[in-house]
């Protein structure tokens, strides 16, 4: 999985690096959503650098928003959802919540 990875906070583009990680798999209850596009927004650069309402833990991978398809589902995942299911660009969607990438 190809990402936007920052280890330290500062300016955007004096921190972050295009990294390699593996591929994450759905846990139980959760799916994997396939990226299709992702924006930038002015949030996400103020969070890379430390500024913003939170900060991730470290190493985190830059942005919070991005419209996928759902790749795969984990155990006890919503029978609703399905594999290539469209998502749109929110936090929740149907009632689950998304959260940022994990990093290993």
């Amino acid at each position: 999985m190809r990402s936007a990875i920052h280890t330290r906070f500062g300016e955007p583009a004096e921190v972050l690096s295009l990294g390699d990680s593996p591929t994450p798999e759905p846990g139980p209850g959760e799916v994997r959503v396939k990226t299709l596009l992702a924006a930038i927004h002015h949030h996400d650069l103020w969070t890379i650098r430390g500024q913003y309402g939170y900060k991730p833990q470290l190493p985190a991978i830059g942005g919070s928003e991005a419209v996928g398809v759902i790749d795969a589902l984990g155990e006890g995942a919503r029978a609703s959802l399905s594999v290539s299911a469209l998502l749109l660009p929110v936090r929740t969607v149907l009632g689950l919540n998304f959260s940022p990438p994990r990093l290993a």
